[in-house]
């Protein structure tokens, strides 16, 4: 078996494992009133059973591959950025805000799937995040980190 596929499976039986976890922890969300249609545990348990079938799937095309000539390449640069994204806006979120934490995590994830227009999705980071911090502190509630930016929204 290749070192490719290895991998592959690997990161697929790491999502499994992260399904159940999200799954298991879902489950201790508390119900609410009554008269709730669907109740919170509903989208918790939607991206949990998705990804575990996303993670089934992987693990069952890496082991068709096998069998399989393929002529595309793994990189592992574009993977490690994106990771590198996660962490780094997980590590900040607090001091520098949602807006500039993921505007950092979409550059990087740009970058990671070969844009070489830096300012362009510095940009279009700032405005797709600032839209999305506004829905969801005014849409529904939330309360998201303003970091250095607590003086300006």
């Amino acid at each position: 078996m290749s070192r490719k596929i290895c991998f592959e499976i690997a990161f697929a039986l790491g999502a499994i494992a992260l399904s159940l976890y999200l799954f298991i922890g879902s489950s201790g969300i508390n119900l609410g009133t009554g008269y709730d249609k669907i109740g919170p545990r509903f989208f918790p348990y939607i991206i949990a059973g998705g990804l575990f079938v996303s993670a089934s799937l992987m693990i069952f095309e890496a082991l068709r591959q096998k069998s399989l000539k393929s002529d595309l390449q793994f990189e592992i640069a574009p993977l490690v950025l994106i990771v590198i994204g996660l962490i780094i806006s997980v590590l900040l979120l607090e001091r520098l805000g949602f807006i500039l934490a993921v505007t950092i995590l979409f550059t990087l994830v740009a970058r990671a799937f070969k844009s070489q227009q830096l300012i362009r999705d510095v940009f279009v980071g700032l405005i797709l995040t600032t839209i999305v911090y506004y829905l969801f502190t005014s849409g529904l509630g939330l309360v998201l980190p303003r970091g250095v930016l607590s003086g300006l929204i």
